[in-house]
């Protein structure tokens, strides 16, 4: 599922996570989604624009960094890194 669509968007998508936080393979989990979301031009943001299949160079930056900044306000407000972008 695209986090954009998320029922209650990704306020909702925290939420959903909260309860499974405290299970160590979770938090491990999001640990290495964190690493692949490292900034707009790591794997995670690239594999996005990858299947998206978008090919015109602004398009892809666009959709990279939106997928970034998205994963990262997931990650941070579930505390798996921070505001500077470390993992916790």
């Amino acid at each position: 599922m695209d986090c954009r669509n998320y029922p209650g968007g990704l306020d909702g998508l925290v939420e959903c996570f909260q309860p499974f936080l405290k299970h160590g393979p979770v938090k491990d989990g999001l640990s290495k989604i964190a690493k692949h979301f490292a900034s707009e031009k790591h794997t995670g943001a690239t594999f996005v624009a990858d299947f998206e299949e978008l090919l015109d160079p602004e398009e892809r930056e666009i959709r990279q960094r939106d997928a970034y900044e998205r994963v990262r306000y997931l990650l941070e407000k579930l505390r798996i890194v921070n505001v500077k972008g470390t993992t916790s």
